[in-house]
């Protein structure tokens, strides 16, 4: 049920296409276990070269690509600077938002992502690093009037992207009111030029981030792999903040260095890993479910409906209708595409593994934009995480509780190899109430309570334990946990999970599969 839950919150964020397209596990230059081991070798030699800086950063150590894009994006104040860089942009062939007064509009921000996807080859690298990451997102222009025929057929769904969408204008009027920002935000939520293809379907959904959010996240993950910051480079505030930001310098400018760089690649992958994920499985009926779920806390209800509270076995019933029979089987390319998936994810965790070691050896320096002083602070628990997610994704692994130092034997990859074809199967099937013969549990308990004046009163009180999810069918598990005896063990083995160092992503899919994160 995780990968339900991850991808659905990407699911307002998109529009949809019919071209057809694939995901799979040969897209990709992987890096290979011995590749992963000099990777962490060399990470932490490259930290011990690199000796803090005590110079103050100046525009000096940008490239004249990237000063050119920053009076392109906010425009330019100084006459001669303006002028200077006008001749630069020309060079370029480019003639669209050459006037250097800042993006103004969705078009200009349209012909900004053209010019650094079309130019990307001829940049400096500071450039080519920000260029990578911001030609994604053509993928998500017009998306939020995209998905209005999708959410607004279900009133709680519709009624919380927009309350999002209208948050996040509240919070940019207030925090950052520049044009830039303005012109951004138009266009990721107006319609832009003649008739825009929408969706209604959550399928169309999966199509959509199949064919266009991948393959954009694609192509920023291997420009971003191919891309070295031995020197660093320099991200300068104003480009969030506008010209007028920053009059007197202070904390304007940051390095961004070789460990911030495989975070980022880290970070690309494990959004590709997550919808591969939702591409895995059947979605029809998403939206529906979702609404029928909502109406159990009241949400949608009509106004006689009687809300009491919503229990692990209430929203069972709901998935176990037969209308979501086929709500999130595998589709026919499932288990290729979960295989992309897992790879995608054992790529992030080696990413951040190697970020890791070169960060925490690397020098302090205030002006870098991740200080390894504050990494310092938490370092002895993280070498434990990390070693431990290294384990996890390579194989059969222990997971130990820091609590209880009790043990329990994970697979991560068998089980992504032998998915279920229902993710339904990981739901509770065994609740705590009146029929149940091993929780046997009331819904509403009556007590005694005597009074300081030595009377006696009965009360009647709502039993909160009632309708928990106590018991799960076994087969779904038995990959992913090898030495599990029955379904009874998927509690404690979540406990464990929650209690250890570095067992988050096993944690995380078990705490869904739970039913108390509904």
């Amino acid at each position: 049920m995780k990968f339900i839950n991850l991808a659905l919150g990407m699911a307002t964020l998109v529009f949809v296409s019919s071209v057809n397209a694939k995901i799979d596990s040969s897209n990709y230059e992987w890096m290979s276990k011995k590749e992963f081991k000099q990777e962490k070798r060399s990470a932490v030699k490259r930290a011990k070269r690199n000796v803090a800086s005590t110079n103050e950063i100046t525009d000096d150590l940008m490239s004249s690509d990237m000063k050119m894009f920053r009076a392109l994006v906010i425009g330019e104040s100084n006459a001669d600077i303006r002028n200077k860089y006008m001749a630069h942009f020309k060079d370029k062939g480019v003639s669209a938002c050459s006037d250097f007064t800042g993006i103004k509009n969705a078009d200009e921000v349209d012909a900004c992502i053209d010019y650094l996807d079309e130019n990307y080859e001829t940049f400096a690298n500071d450039l080519k690093y920000f260029a990578a990451l911001l030609v994604p997102l053509r993928s998500f222009k017009s998306f939020t009037y995209k998905m209005y025929p999708l959410v607004k057929r279900e009133k709680i769904t519709h009624s919380v992207v927009v309350t999002r969408v209208f948050d996040f204008a509240s919070f940019m009027n207030v925090n950052l009111p520049t044009t830039e920002w303005k012109a951004g935000f138009s266009y990721v939520s107006e319609p832009h030029h003649g008739k825009i293809k929408r969706f209604s379907r959550s399928k169309d959904l999966q199509q959509y981030l199949k064919v266009f959010v991948y393959e954009d996240l694609l192509k920023a993950a291997k420009r971003i792999d191919e891309l070295e910051l031995n020197t660093k480079i320099v991200w300068d505030h104003k480009l969030l903040y506008g010209l007028a930001s920053f009059s007197d310098e202070f904390k304007r400018y940051r390095y961004i260095g070789e460990a911030e760089r495989l975070a980022t690649l880290a970070s690309l992958h494990m959004g590709m890993s997550w919808i591969s994920k939702f591409n895995s499985f059947n979605v029809d009926g998403l939206m529906k479910v979702t609404k029928d779920i909502s109406t159990l806390y009241g949400v949608d209800a009509l106004f006689w409906q009687n809300v009491d509270g919503v229990t692990a076995q209430q929203v069972a019933n709901v998935l176990n209708k037969k209308k979501y029979k086929k709500l999130y089987t595998i589709l026919p390319d499932g288990s290729s595409t979960l295989d992309a998936a897992f790879k995608h994810q054992k790529e992030a965790i080696f990413l951040r593994i190697v970020a890791w070691e070169e960060l925490k050896n690397r020098s302090a320096d205030e002006l870098d934009i991740v200080n390894s002083l504050i990494s310092g602070a938490v370092e002895t628990r993280t070498n434990r995480g990390a070693e431990k997610l290294e384990e996890l994704v390579l194989g059969k692994t222990e997971i130990r509780s820091d609590i209880t130092g009790e043990t329990i034997v994970v697979d991560l990859p068998a089980f992504y190899a032998n998915a279920p074809d229902d993710l339904k199967i990981m739901m509770p099937n065994a609740f705590a109430d009146s029929k149940s013969k091993t929780h046997n549990e009331k819904k509403m308990l009556e007590k005694v309570i005597k009074a300081k004046d030595g009377k006696s009163y009965k009360t009647t009180y709502r039993n909160y334990y009632y309708g928990r999810a106590v018991g799960w069918n076994y087969s779904a598990f038995k990959y992913l946990f090898p030495e599990m005896k029955e379904g009874d063990d998927v509690a404690k083995y979540t406990r464990i999970l929650n209690q250890s160092t570095g067992g988050l992503p096993v944690a995380s899919l078990m705490n869904i599969s739970m039913f108390y994160n509904r």
